[in-house]
């Protein structure tokens, strides 16, 4: 976590930054209208870029998708408290992919050689998608915005869906150019800004303990606040009831948060000090 510090005292290292905020906010911007969750979510094409930067321009992409998503909702009409979340799910997606893929295969080229580093590869997008909408489903659910059961899930599917396509096909058409550029942050970062590697495979698996649980957490409670009344059976119908009958009608009885807020808060709390040892 040391190079998120040093990254900014490098003036190379702060034009990426920049860069990388301002790619993100203008493939987001047009999306907009494109809008899935009203006010909080839209169809994001753009959600492939934080995790194929990172892999690039390692702690610079984390900052720049965490600025570039703040100035994008406040660009997009989108701005508000849940914003502060959407910070934080779209800093993992800049922060994750870089240290777990550099601790598991002690490489800075993402593309992947063999199958082991293909599953790797994929379980790295997948998390890092999961880790974002964790974040900001589980933040606009206690804010009392929008229920976790869909909008946790619709970030991460949709962010895992966009990302295996369009990163897997970003790397392989601009790495090797990149690398040849001396634009990874391997290049502008000396050695000793970055933090070791040395108990990165071990954060990586807490991590996905903490991602998996807390999403697992999250939608059991969701579910279970949701059937209580009615018996397992019929939550899985009444679901449908969310676009029906609004969100007012519905957070009586999925919307708990305090329940949801404090059962998954470990999780969340894990999954924070997980990503300081990465």
């Amino acid at each position: 976590m040391k190079e998120l510090l040093t990254i900014w005292t490098n003036t190379r290292g702060i034009v990426l930054i920049s860069v990388c905020a301002a790619v993100y906010v203008a493939v987001l911007l047009p999306f907009k209208l494109f809008t899935i969750v009203p006010g909080l979510t839209e169809f994001r094409p753009g959600a492939a870029l934080p995790i194929f930067l990172s892999f690039m321009f390692g702690p610079a992409a984390a900052w720049g998708a965490g600025i570039g998503n703040l100035v994008g909702d406040l660009l997009g009409g989108m701005f508000g408290p849940a914003s502060l979340f959407g910070f934080a799910g779209n800093f993992c997606m800049g922060y994750i992919p870089y240290r777990a893929w550099r601790a598991w295969t002690g490489k800075v080229d993402p593309r992947p050689q063999s199958a082991s580093q293909w599953l790797l590869f994929v379980l790295i997008l997948l998390l890092s998608s999961a880790a974002c909408g964790l974040f900001v489903g589980w933040g606009v659910h206690m804010l009392k915005l929008f229920p976790f059961i869909v909008l946790g899930n619709v970030i991460t599917i949709n962010n895992f869906l966009v990302s295996a396509i369009v990163t897997t096909a970003l790397v392989f058409a601009a790495s090797a150019r990149i690398t040849k550029w001396n634009m990874l942050y391997t290049d502008i970062l000396e050695p000793r800004q970055i933090s070791s590697f040395r108990f990165s495979r071990a954060a990586s698996i807490v991590l996905a303990v903490a991602i998996v649980g807390g999403m697992v957490l999250a939608n059991w409670i969701s579910v279970a606040n949701l059937g209580s009344d009615m018996g397992v059976q019929g939550a899985s119908v009444d679901l449908l009831d969310t676009f029906q009958q609004g969100v007012g009608g519905y957070y009586g009885k999925v919307l708990s948060t305090q329940s949801l807020g404090l059962g998954v808060a470990p999780a969340i709390v894990l999954l924070i000090a997980a990503l300081i040892v990465l």
